[in-house]
């Protein structure tokens, strides 16, 4: 008896196979099963949906800001180079009569998270210079025998510092501000998942309508068969005048009217395989093939729901966890903003060290001691001071602190929101999900009765001993009953798959997909 079943389902599969197309064949020996599964949707999906890779970019905007603020930390590189003649005409005697330097510099500057900037830099100058009659020395080192010129070249050593006291006091100001972009890039990541949990329940949606709409199909071509079959009868009946007029009449229209059903529902599949070929990026060789001849099977959520559903309570959602990673940056935000509102108090301090001399290598050699070989030069040089900015009105600090405080207060008000909400759905959703699953069983229940019953009515009516109205009656009440049973599944799964979002575990299921979404968002980084 187990190898006649075997051999049945073997020849039905071979049969299906032989419908598809050669690439389709092989795509679909490649499932596990050789079934159109919801498990498969899902990974599929993850892997080739353009709607998944639109809500996986948005790893990529969690770290941007930060990226940006954290980019005044970066070192920084300067350097100038230029080159000036200057032989133009003199108003006084007293001028040069002709000036010649040639100067370059490179530096480097940093900003640090306490609020201090710091720089070191190096310069280098080679100045020429034909003196004027009224100031010209012969006797001069830096002079050229007879005719009058300066000539040297100078190195410069510059070591500056600049740290806020007040508005960034110590930088606390920037690292509230780092803070609260790094909270927003959390809450970002988070809500990244909450919006691929959403997607994900929407090819879970996707693939049970059309799991639906096939059962759908599949009970209209079941009753199309069973009224042409009943009408050949009462053709026959017809003909020997068992039967009224009337009743030939009345089952005519009944099978035009199931026909017409069955080409509208027909219609509607084909869209929904469509879209699931679409959207899955199956290949195009689907798309032709009947969305009768794929065979699919539907899964079951339901044991993992209901076990969910004896929770105490449910996990927080990650929709909550970002409203709660959002208000923690709002609460930075405010801190900054506060604390900006002091005058920006500044401490200044450098110190310089340069070198003159005829050679270019002796002047770098002792640019911090100040001398040169001959005995020139005035030695280091050292500054601080204070620096004060004070915005009297302050009234763009105050703007800043208003907006800052409605962002917060409204995030509190979302979050505590969206918890209670989530109380009530999960309350909700647990309790339709046990209703559902009883009705289920009782629709279940009604379709083998209904089965027994148009068998039966089968049976009285080929002996006459009910209508035609009788038995049609029948047969419809099967086909009702048993799109609505599969009504009833499809919504009992789906109750278990929005329990699953609501307690993180669907998340789990595409948490390697996220895994890599998060390590593409990184190399776009």
């Amino acid at each position: 008896m187990r190898l006649i079943v075997g051999a049945i389902i073997l020849l039905s599969f071979l049969q299906v196979q032989a419908k598809l197309p050669p690439q389709a064949q092989t795509y679909l020996s490649q499932i596990p099963g050789q079934k159109l599964t919801l498990p498969f949707v899902i990974e599929t999906a993850l892997k080739n949906s353009d709607q998944y890779r639109v809500v996986g970019l948005q790893f990529a905007q969690a770290k941007i800001e930060q990226e940006a603020l954290e980019s005044a930390e970066d070192f920084r590189f300067n350097s100038s180079a230029n080159y000036m003649d200057n032989n133009s005409a003199k108003a006084s005697q007293f001028q040069n009569a002709r000036d010649k330097q040639w100067k370059w510099d490179v530096g480097f500057s940093k900003y640090w998270a306490t609020g201090t900037k710091t720089l070191i830099k190096y310069q280098h100058d080679w100045n020429w210079a034909q003196l004027s009659s009224a100031f010209s020395n012969p006797s001069s080192p830096f002079s050229s025998g007879g005719f009058f010129l300066t000539n040297y070249k100078q190195s410069v050593g510059v070591l500056g510092l600049e740290q806020s006291l007040l508005k960034n006091s110590f930088g606390y100001s920037y690292r509230k501000k780092r803070e609260a972009a790094r909270k927003r890039g959390e809450a970002i990541t988070l809500k990244t998942q909450h919006d691929l949990e959403q997607t994900t329940l929407n090819f879970v949606s996707l693939f049970y309508e059309a799991w639906l709409t096939q059962q759908q199909v599949a009970s209209l071509s079941d009753q199309v068969a069973r009224q042409t079959k009943l009408l050949r009868v009462m053709r026959r009946k017809a003909q020997k005048g068992a039967v009224e007029k009337p009743e030939l009449i009345q089952v005519e229209a009944l099978l035009a009217s199931t026909r017409s059903n069955f080409e509208v529902v027909k219609a509607q599949l084909r869209q929904k395989w469509e879209a699931l070929v679409y959207g899955l990026k199956l290949p195009m060789e689907f798309l032709p093939v009947d969305p009768m001849d794929i065979p699919t099977q539907i899964d079951d959520p339901v044991p993992l729901g209901l076990r969910v559903c004896g929770l105490k309570e449910p996990r927080k959602t990650a929709e909550i966890l970002s409203l709660e990673k959002n208000l923690e940056a709002l609460k930075a935000d405010f801190s900054a903003v506060k604390n900006e509102a002091y005058p920006d108090l500044s401490l200044k301090a450098n110190y310089t060290g340069n070198s003159i001399d005829t050679s270019g290598s002796t002047t770098f050699q002792q640019v911090l001691s100040g001398r040169d070989t001959n005995g020139n030069g005035l030695g280091p040089m050292w500054s601080v001071g204070l620096v004060l900015d004070w915005p009297l009105d302050n009234s763009k600090n105050r703007a800043d602190r208003a907006q800052k405080f409605v962002e917060r207060e409204q995030t509190v008000s979302q979050l505590q929101m969206a918890k209670d909400q989530l109380q009530a759905s999960w309350k909700d959703l647990c309790r339709q999900l046990r209703v559902e699953l009883e009705n289920e069983k009782i629709t279940s229940n009604v379709v083998r009765e209904q089965k027994k019953r148009v068998k039966a009515e089968n049976r009285r009516f080929s002996l006459g001993r009910i209508s035609v109205s009788d038995l049609v009656q029948a047969e419809d009440d099967l086909g009702r009953w048993e799109f609505s049973n599969s009504q009833k599944s499809v919504q009992v799964r789906s109750l278990a798959w929005r329990v699953q979002a609501l307690s993180g575990e669907l998340f789990k299921k595409i948490t390697p997909a996220v895994e890599a979404q998060l390590d593409a968002a990184e190399g776009v980084l």
